[in-house]
């Protein structure tokens, strides 16, 4: 038999997290010692409903895929719910894939989004990103035009800080104020 509760199978992932913010809003749900960095349920869940409404406001629809080519940082797991709430498709990319790789995954999974951080090892992830995508240095963010991926609108970086043709977490966080509550609640 199993012991799982029986209605948990019919809740979405949102609505779990919901649910343990409201029965836990003062405990951890995420902690990085290592940068000092610690949000309760409460706080993660706010974060997540900012971010998924940031997502919307930049035109992320349900069902289109976001790509993340990042190790695990506190942003990566806020991604996470956040499409996850929106009903859009998270990618994740293998944090060792070099360019000629990075370019088969967006070209095969037409994918619309990406977020990447720095990089990791030998690979720098947004100087791969201006390599492959060198429209970003000059066109407009969230309105990408690229011959090579048609399909990519949008990219992001998973951090605070500003590269051209990327959107920032906290720009993209900032956008969600766009949307309306009756908007929100229509979404989730």
């Amino acid at each position: 038999m199993d012991n799982q509760r029986p209605d948990v199978v019919d809740l979405t992932l949102g609505q779990i997290l919901d649910e343990t913010a409201a029965k836990f809003p003062d405990r951890d749900a995420v902690v990085y010692v290592d940068r000092d960095f610690r949000l309760t349920w409460s706080e993660f869940n706010s974060l997540v409903d900012r971010f998924a409404k940031g997502l919307m406001a930049l035109g992320v629809q349900k069902g289109e895929k976001v790509a993340v080519w990042s190790t695990n940082v506190p942003y990566w797991v806020a991604l996470q719910f956040a499409t996850a709430r929106i009903g859009a498709v998270l990618l994740t990319v293998n944090t060792s894939y070099k360019i000629s790789e990075l370019d088969y995954l967006l070209r095969q999974s037409e994918c619309e989004n990406i977020f990447v951080m720095d990089g990791f090892y030998d690979t720098d992830y947004v100087r791969t990103m201006y390599e492959l995508v060198p429209e970003l240095k000059t066109q407009e963010r969230g309105a990408l035009k690229c011959e090579k991926f048609p399909h990519l609108k949008r990219v992001a970086y998973l951090g605070p800080q500003k590269h051209r043709g990327m959107y920032s977490v906290p720009e993209v966080i900032a956008l969600g104020k766009m949307i309306t509550v009756d908007h929100w609640l229509l979404d989730r």
